[in-house]
């Protein structure tokens, strides 16, 4: 009887090593640290478009993690100390719990959205669109940078 079965070794070395070395925490920062620095420029934008009256819309930016790292209540009850009268925006922050290494940036308040997309009477600002478009490359430039660090 012939022996035609085909073997196949995998060698798992180097992936036990990306493993090892703490890939988890190593993507928990590089999302984290793109987050934040997409939530900062967008709070630049909104301040160098002018878009700021009492300064709510410009510190209600918020960031919440599939790790569980959430500002947006805080960002809610601050956009919400400096403009009383204006509505918060509960949709702004989905669910990213449990989604791997993921990272929502957003922005509380309700009327948000029109300064983001602009309306027939108000040009967009593109504050979360543009710094995201901005990030893309460097984001993907250190996911591989950190893996390649882990895996000499």
């Amino acid at each position: 009887m012939a022996d035609d079965a085909i073997h196949v070794r995998v060698d798992t070395k180097v992936l036990d090593r990306i493993v090892a070395g703490g890939l988890d925490n190593v993507l928990r920062d590089v999302v984290e640290t793109t987050a934040l620095s997409i939530q900062r420029r967008a709070m630049q934008i909104v301040e160098e478009t002018g878009r700021v009256d009492t300064g709510a819309m410009m510190n209600a930016f918020f960031v919440a993690t599939s790790w569980g790292k959430d500002t947006y209540t805080e960002a809610s009850a601050y956009g919400r100390l400096l403009n009383p009268d204006a509505g918060q925006n509960p949709d702004a922050k989905p669910t990213v719990q449990g989604v791997g290494f993921a990272a929502n940036v957003g922005n509380a308040m309700e009327y948000y959205q029109y300064h983001e997309f602009g309306t027939a009477h108000m040009d967009s600002i593109k504050a979360l669109r543009g710094p995201l478009a901005e990030h893309k490359a460097p984001f993907e430039k250190a996911v591989k940078a950190a893996i390649a660090r882990l895996a000499p």
